[in-house]
């Protein structure tokens, strides 16, 4: 399936957005 050609880069770019709001949010506390 070609999901897995778009599923992979998607995650990632969604695991370092999640990881840009928690060190924002460390930040401002």
């Amino acid at each position: 399936m070609k999901t897995n050609a778009f599923t992979l880069p998607f995650t990632i770019f969604i695991a370092l957005i999640s990881i840009l709001i928690v060190t924002g949010t460390a930040s401002i506390f």
